[in-house]
């Protein structure tokens, strides 16, 4: 085995006699998951106790009933009866206006060195099932293997955040050197600096459970600027607050005293992630406003030190900016697509947080 970076996977090493064996590409099952999870362990050369790859969450994210998949979202090469490489999809429906494409991005992606090609394999199987596969960002050694196995940037994101404790998140911190406190003094000047906030006529309810009752502020066409958001329906949000390795947070938004949208937060150690953000306008004030209702809903808890965000849109990523968030990534996206032309035109997606694995890593 050789170690893999996140979304990445690096294959080499040909053996003849393991080329000859016979491979086979198919969905896993639950009785596979000690073999995956070793699998991911060895590639990602990752320790026994870190919590994604624990064995509840990768049960959650390959079994759990889900309502846009059905069956196993994960997939293994098998040689013999051993798993070779391994990939699991996060199945999305992306809302272009007319009928929908089927896509994913693919998480846990890993192989065995000794079985070249069965990285690939991974990936081009699970495009055989859909219209499109997504990635986003990566190591370098992704961004190298991307191109290689089909797959274009389209389009670009950013990663932001807003450091809304800066003693606090120095004190815990283990940097003992000069720049601790040059970073906080920073983050202080930055935090003194105005943000945009809601009017009164905004406020933000948490709920346990999204219900029926939210499901006509949930993106049901192209957004702000034309870009295309994913389908969300009660049943997939209430799928993701049950997520095992963060711990998630669900709110309704309202103004006027009338359901806007929603938010959905995660948080793992001192970050809260604003996972998702959505209100039924295409006002950029709109957007603004919903985003500084939610960011004072993720700071409220004084064990959070930063608050994090990505957005491919220009309203989503100009709003994020009024509420004090500042660009820290730069966040490229690639897809494939099974057939060519299935893309509609040059049009652009907002793949957010909750369509990939960012939100509880």
């Amino acid at each position: 085995m050789v170690r893999a970076v996140r979304g990445g996977s690096r294959e080499g090493g040909l053996n003849r006699a393991m080329a000859t064996r016979a491979l086979e590409f198919g969905p896993a099952v639950e009785a596979d998951i000690p073999a995956i999870r070793r699998l991911l362990l060895e590639v990602f050369g990752s320790p026994e106790d870190w919590r994604v790859f624990q064995p509840e969450v990768l049960r959650w994210k390959a079994f759990h009933p889900h309502p846009l998949w059905t069956g196993s979202r994960s997939y293994v090469v098998r040689a013999e009866d051993r798993i070779v490489a391994h990939g699991c999809l996060i199945p999305c429906e992306v809302l272009t206006g007319a009928e929908p494409l089927r896509g994913a991005r693919i998480i846990d992606w890993a192989a065995n060195r000794k079985f070249p090609g069965t990285g690939s394999r991974i990936f081009n199987g699970i495009l055989q099932l859909l219209d499109v596969v997504f990635a986003v960002g990566g190591s370098s050694d992704t961004l190298r293997i991307l191109p290689l196995i089909g797959f274009q940037q389209t389009q670009g994101g950013a990663g932001y955040a807003r450091v809304i404790r800066p003693l606090r998140r120095w004190r815990m911190s283990s940097d003992s050197s000069w720049k601790g406190p040059a970073r906080a003094a920073r983050d202080l000047l930055r935090l003194a600096k105005p943000a945009h906030s809601a009017g009164a006529e905004w406020s933000i309810r948490r709920v346990t459970r999204f219900d029926e009752t939210a499901a006509p502020v949930m993106p049901q066409a192209p957004g702000p600027g034309g870009f295309m958001p994913c389908r969300r329906t009660p049943e997939l949000l209430n799928y993701l607050l049950a997520c095992p390795a963060a711990a998630m947070e669900g709110y309704l938004l309202f103004r006027g005293g009338h359901m806007a949208g929603y938010a959905v937060l995660s948080r793992v150690g001192q970050e809260c992630r604003l996972a998702e953000v959505w209100i039924a306008s295409s006002g950029a004030g709109d957007w603004a406003d919903a985003y500084a209702v939610a960011a004072t809903a993720a700071a409220r808890a004084p064990e959070t030190t930063i608050l994090t965000a990505r957005a491919f849109s220009p309203v989503l990523s100009a709003s994020l900016e009024g509420a004090g968030f500042r660009t820290t990534t730069v966040e490229p996206l690639f897809r494939k697509e099974r057939q060519p032309d299935t893309w509609p035109d040059d049009r652009m997606i907002e793949l957010g947080m909750l369509d990939d694995d960012y939100f509880y890593l």
